[in-house]
């Protein structure tokens, strides 16, 4: 990974990577000065007093400085923990802590609000030392300032390829947060694999708007950076300078979640376009529908669904030109090496078709988690995803739920994820989410939060059972609690985060 960093700097220093920001201003760079600005910081590092695998956490927005550090800390044999923007500040205490991180570079503001304060805290709390990011930070008592990069050169780092180097932290959507550990050798196996779906391989513009503290921000930056593509990043996801954007610069592909997806093509359909240079969408991070793969194409996008995590990021997708209906129905074959089973609760292989636990395994899987933190390895070596699913004859896999996002009503198993894509189709019913209600006689029944699209009339209960009934649907797995909100509770990422929501019960 280092060395295909440093190739490509030297091959194309010249390669434009913008950092644009929700009021539009555009910081330009290259490639060639943004490693070599990199390679500087990491020396800097070193001269502190930093060790290759000491770790170093990294807290801001998606912007020049916070890429840089993050570039940094890979090119000096550093372990990077990036965090999330948004994140709280009792929850970066305790992912500092859980990282055991040497160091935090920080930006002062994140999104919204001052961190100065929290910062300060840190840093009195000497529990770690403090570095401010930024052309002008504002001065903070107990702050730490780098020294030059003394006498370290790049070719001096010792790091080998299954060493630890990066540190995710993922709470999915329980709230409960893990630290996954990722080595250089199954990032890069990441990136190469990433790349290939993306068409980034020869050439290509990519559009990065997750987070850097996500995998997926993180593996698109070290996409553009290992392979020598263009990039152009958003500091936070806003469909109207992304569709900006990617006329104004031409850019071919991105990476995105359904979230992302519906909200850029409801502002194309604004603008009255038909076309776009967008050809390339990878989406996943949650459920993808069938409608959102269909509606690309009335763009001429070709949308390609995709399913991974933090643990094990891009498991399968659907390779260039594949057809529509696949696309549409199916989260594609397995990318790389990577090798899917499908088991019961016993852990035994299921037949084709039938529905069980995702296992994975492969080279882009990570190598464990923080002590303390998860434990979802089997004995051999196999990724328990707790996501349920079936492959096909063909080897496509469709992933239908959450082993635990299940609602178990009468003793009958009823997948949230296939409530929510039937709710999907209703009329007027813009997104939902399903959850369980306690009932002291089935033990469970089916409730939905849906937002209302104000186009339409409001949604009737009773129509919704009906077009359940239309749909051929077992009765069981209608709706029967109905509730709607404004908007449903959503992390960084745009995934619904249904421990957010309120109680739902009879009304």
């Amino acid at each position: 990974m280092v060395r295909s960093i440093l190739d490509q700097a030297e091959a194309r220093p010249d390669l434009p990577f913008r950092f644009v920001d929700l009021s539009g201003e555009i910081t330009e760079t290259t490639l060639g000065k943004l490693v070599g600005e990199s390679v500087s910081l990491a020396g800097s590092l070193h001269a502190h007093g930093l060790a290759e695998g000491d770790v170093v956490a990294i807290r801001g927005s998606n912007t020049l400085h916070y890429s840089r550090a993050l570039l940094a800390a890979v090119l000096g044999g550093f372990i990077a923990a990036p965090l999330v923007s948004l994140l709280g500040d009792a929850d970066v205490t305790q992912l500092l802590r859980l990282a055991n991180a040497k160091i935090l570079l920080s930006e002062a503001s994140g999104p919204k609000r001052s961190l100065v304060r929290h910062l300060r805290e840190l840093a009195d709390g000497g529990e770690l030392d403090v570095v401010l990011l930024g052309n002008a930070p504002p001065h903070l008592d107990g702050a730490v300032r780098l020294p030059g990069d003394g006498e370290w050169h790049i070719t001096d780092a010792k790091r080998r390829d299954d060493d630890a180097a990066f540190y995710i932290f993922t709470s999915g959507t329980t709230g409960t947060p893990k630290g996954v550990v990722h080595s250089y050798r199954s990032l890069y196996a990441e990136v190469s694999d990433l790349a290939a779906h993306l068409g980034l391989v020869d050439d290509g513009h990519q559009l990065q708007a997750f987070p850097l503290g996500h995998v997926a921000g993180l593996d698109n930056l070290l996409v553009s950076a290992c392979l020598g593509r263009e990039m152009t990043m958003l500091s936070a996801w806003d469909a109207r300078p992304a569709a900006d954007l990617i006329e104004r610069y031409g850019i071919t592909t991105m990476a995105a979640t359904p979230f992302y997806g519906t909200t850029l093509f409801d502002e194309f359909h604004a603008r009255g376009r038909r076309t776009t240079s967008l050809r390339t969408m990878l989406n996943g991070g949650g459920s993808v529908g069938s409608a959102l793969v269909r509606r690309g194409a009335t763009f001429g996008i070709e949308v390609r669904r995709c399913y991974g995590s933090s643990e094990h990021p891009s498991a399968t997708c659907h390779v260039p030109g594949a057809s529509l209906a696949l696309r549409s129905s199916t989260d594609g074959r397995p990318t790389g090496g990577t090798r899917i089973r499908v088991v019961d609760d016993a852990g035994q292989d299921l037949p084709t078709g039938a529905d069980g636990e995702i296992l994975l395994s492969g080279g882009e899987q990570f190598t464990g988690y923080l002590p303390g933190t998860g434990d979802s390895i089997t004995g051999d070596g196999w990724f328990r995803t707790g996501d349920i699913g079936r492959l096909s004859a063909d080897g496509h896999l469709s992933v239908t739920g959450r082993k635990k996002d299940i609602i178990i009503r009468g003793g009958e198993n009823i997948s949230a994820a296939e409530v929510e894509q039937l709710l999907g189709g209703f009329p007027g019913i813009l997104e939902a989410a399903v959850v369980p209600v306690p009932d002291d006689r089935y033990g469970e029944k089916v409730g939905a939060f849906f937002v209302q699209d104000p186009g339409h009339a409001t949604v009737d209960p009773d129509a919704v059972r009906a077009y359940f009934r239309r749909l051929g649907v077992a009765q069981h797995k209608a709706p029967e609690y109905l509730r709607s909100l404004d908007e449903l509770p959503r992390n960084s990422l745009g995934k619904i985060q249904k421990h957010q929501l309120p109680p739902l019960g009879p009304v």
